[in-house]
């Protein structure tokens, strides 16, 4: 971080080729690291280039404000905070816990402080469902989404389920309030269903595999004493350790980290988000984990922690029926990540295609020190269009111009036996894309939604969106996690009502990875083109494990009544794949 730094800039993004983003919180989390770590001329040179900044050019407010105070933390500084000011809510629910946060942290008087510890708490219990998943969208979710009856209408994007647990453990350290506790159990606990057994804590949702969400929970870990050598057999700390040594791998040349698992592989990004840049997310990880080894170091760990119940059995089924979520890994150590129910996509629009958030497929496999499958990806219309197998598990359906993708579903059954496990699910096609705005009224409506109303209206459309009508689906699903080979069926039948035609772009569509390919692959669907499963070519997909292709057979009209269509695959222990 110190060499990226140059005169009358501050710090520099190597793979932008340009100063870091003046509207995010590189500078400052670049700040705070380089004075942590003992780098004081880097480390002003950083924050002078912020503060030079209008506040017009300043942006992520929340970011910024944390940044400073955890500055003023470290060297006695009296930096002023107007230059971030707050909102009450922001349209991501881990921006608002962050803000909250802040005001805790800044907190002057005990009854002050006591009120702001008190409304961060009722946001995350709110924010959080049965199971103990962050819900990051919608701030308002109704009491039954947070359980089984109202699921579905949430989205828990693992990477910031990560960053609320940092969020709680920052306010429990600072409060230390035992009512903290239950809380901290819960998310704790619900971090197992992002991790693999190894060194991956994530795929499911926007950030998928990202640094930042990575960073914020090993910084929580740190922060409840994951680290301790006594600690490192435990969950907490093999999680840790697992991320740690895979870090290894994705450090670049410069001595930053690639933003994600993929990107080491191909020396570019690969699955980033638009708002991800390399030099904001490695000064974010330095800040905070530099940031709380020094807080573990020189002070004692509030009782709230010390005393925190840790999860103790990974193998097994582990779900959270509402977020639609579960993870198996049998005894032999195969581990299975697995969406069933779908969530609604946070960016929900007319030119892309968000299905990182779909439900009915495996986002994550590994077995035998190898990932199987890559989670899925977000698209362009036109280039789905052109090459559906980019499409990987999410079958989708052509109406006229409209898409839809059988993403969510209404019920789902689960059965976990002798390694087994088996998921049927039912649900109808839905719109993969927002309507176009038409006419005076809906131009209108659009341009106030974005200027005025921070894009309100359109996320909500993501709540409604309509569902093809005469078509559903019934998707079985099973994963057979034997010690010596591994079998994953996956069958969808059709019923179709629809008088106008409909045009199945992707039968049999699938994702693997290209260095893990199965050793056996069948078509088993009674209605699907009669070739062999091996021959369907793979197309490369922009996902954040690097090797992620694409598979389906050729589109075809899909008939009326009742069809069929499914694969089967198959990996071995002993056979090593090329």
């Amino acid at each position: 971080m110190a060499s990226q730094i140059r005169p009358d800039i501050g710090l520099w993004d190597p793979e932008r080729k340009q100063p870091t983003p003046a509207d995010h919180y590189g500078q400052l989390a670049c700040a705070l690291a380089l004075s942590l770590l003992g780098f004081p001329k880097q480390a002003q040179a950083a924050e002078h280039a912020w503060l030079s900044l209008s506040p017009k050019q300043r942006g992520h407010a929340p970011f910024n404000r944390f940044l400073l105070l955890l500055l003023n933390q470290h060297n006695g500084g009296q930096r002023p905070l107007s230059h971030c000011p707050l909102q009450r809510t922001y349209p991501s629910n881990n921006w608002t816990v962050l803000a909250q946060l802040c005001r805790l942290l800044e907190a002057q008087e005990p009854a002050q402080r006591r009120r702001a510890d008190a409304r961060l708490r009722q946001w995350l219990t709110t924010w959080m469902t049965d199971s103990g998943g962050f819900i990051d969208y919608p701030a308002r979710p109704a009491r039954s989404a947070r359980s089984i009856a109202g699921s579905g209408r949430i989205a828990t994007p693992m990477a910031y389920h990560h960053k609320a647990l940092f969020v709680a453990t920052v306010a429990a350290w600072q409060s230390g309030d035992q009512r903290w506790a239950p809380i901290l159990t819960k998310l704790l606990d619900w971090t197992l269903l992002s991790w693999d057994g190894d060194g991956c804590v994530g795929g499911f949702g926007r950030s998928n595999h990202a640094l930042f969400g990575e960073a914020c929970l090993l910084a929580a870990l740190v922060l409840i004493g994951a680290a301790q050598p006594e600690h490192r057999e435990c969950i907490p700390g093999r999680m840790l350790t697992g991320v740690l040594r895979r870090w290894q791998h994705q450090t670049r040349a410069d001595g930053l980290l690639w933003l994600s698992p993929a990107d080491a592989r191909a020396q570019a990004q690969s699955g980033w988000d638009e708002y991800m840049h390399l030099s904001v997310y490695n000064a974010w990880t330095a800040a905070i984990l530099a940031w709380a080894r020094q807080l573990t170091t020189n002070a004692e760990r509030p009782a709230v922690l010390a005393a925190l119940s840790w999860p103790t059995t990974a193998t097994g089924l582990r779900t959270d029926p509402a977020a639609g979520l579960l993870r198996v890994e049998s005894e032999a150590g195969l581990c299975a990540l697995v969406s069933t129910r779908g969530q609604p996509p946070q960016a929900f629009r007319r030119t892309e295609i968000e299905g990182r958030y779909s439900g009915g497929l495996p986002f994550h496999l590994r077995a035998w020190d190898r990932y199987l499958v890559p989670p899925p990806v977000r698209l362009p219309i036109d280039a789905l269009l052109q090459q559906p197998a980019l499409a990987g598990w999410m079958p989708v359906f052509e109406v006229g111009d409209l898409l839809y993708g059988l993403t969510d579903f209404e019920t789902i059954e689960v059965q976990w036996s002798q390694a087994v496990l088996s998921i049927v699910a039912e649900g109808q096609p839905l719109a993969l894309t927002r309507s176009p705005a038409h006419g005076l009224t809906g131009r209108v409506l659009a341009a106030l939604d974005w200027r005025l109303l921070g894009g309100r209206l359109g996320r909500r459309q993501a709540l409604q969106r309509p569902a093809l009508a005469g078509v559903s689906g019934q998707l079985r699903l099973r994963l057979d996690l034997n010690r010596d080979h591994l079998t994953l069926t996956h069958q969808l039948t059709l019923d179709n009502a629809q008088a106008e035609a409909i045009r199945y772009l992707n039968p049999a569509g699938h994702a693997l990875i290209a260095d893990a390919l199965p050793a056996q692959r069948r078509i088993t669907g009674t209605d699907q083109t009669a070739v062999d499963a091996t021959a369907m070519a793979p197309v490369p997909l922009p996902t954040t494990l690097a090797g992620g292709q694409g598979y389906c057979q050729s589109s075809a009209i899909l008939p009326p009544g009742r069809s069929t269509y499914g694969i089967e695959l198959g990996w071995s222990g002993d056979t090593s794949n090329d």
